[in-house]
């Protein structure tokens, strides 16, 4: 059934345009009611759009009081451009949508975070690590911590600036991560090596969020 409103977020169409110039859709979610509010930049698991199911949606986010950038990455959905598995491209776009939340007015640009479901967690902390992205937390949401749990094929020259367990130790940022004591997508070989990234978070002093189920 579609659900009948009214709802308590608006939503907007939004470019996002990345340093190369590419141009990216978007949507802006916002709550109802008078900002600013915090803002969060989504990342979405797998290969399709913004407009993919995943375990959160932006409208979730504003419904609880966020106001939320979801955008389809260069060769995904609406955007043209290239498919980058995460990569430096598309960690760019994160950055460019990061900063299109903190020009808003309806957005405390000292408030904006990321947050990368699955494999959305690779461009997430890319964006923070590498491209400078203004935010001031990442969450990791069961993201792949290294080339072995990603599921993408690519050599050494292709992981250097994807691969997690080598970013996280360079976020200028708070970083927690959420993963379920038995993996949802992974198997228990994988979960050994989540540890790898745990590790590399608890030396800065960040969290490791576990759920059960």
């Amino acid at each position: 059934q579609t659900p009948a409103g009214p709802f308590p977020y608006t939503e907007e169409a939004v470019t996002v345009e990345s340093e190369p110039g590419v141009t990216l859709a978007g949507t802006f979610v916002r709550p109802a009611g008078e900002g600013p509010f915090p803002g969060v930049v989504l990342c979405q698991d797998g290969l399709d759009g913004a407009d993919a199911t995943g375990v959160i949606s932006a409208a979730e986010i504003a419904s609880n009081g966020a106001a939320c950038v979801v955008f389809d990455a260069a060769g995904r959905g609406k955007s043209w451009g290239e498919e980058d598995h995460g990569g430096p491209e598309h960690q760019d776009e994160v950055a460019a949508a990061a900063r299109l939340l903190g020009a808003r007015p309806d957005v405390e640009a000292s408030r904006v975070g990321v947050v990368g479901l699955g494999r959305g967690a690779i461009m997430a902390i890319g964006a923070a690590s590498r491209c400078g992205a203004p935010v001031s937390w990442v969450l990791d949401w069961e993201g792949p911590s290294d080339r072995e749990t990603a599921g993408v094929e690519g050599d050494e020259l292709f992981w250097q600036d994807r691969e997690p367990v080598r970013q996280v130790g360079a976020l200028p940022c708070g970083y927690v991560r959420l993963q379920a004591e038995h993996d949802h997508a992974l198997r228990v070989t994988a979960q050994r090596r989540h540890l790898r990234l745990d590790e590399r978070a608890q030396l800065r002093g960040d969290a490791l969020e576990l759920l059960d189920g």
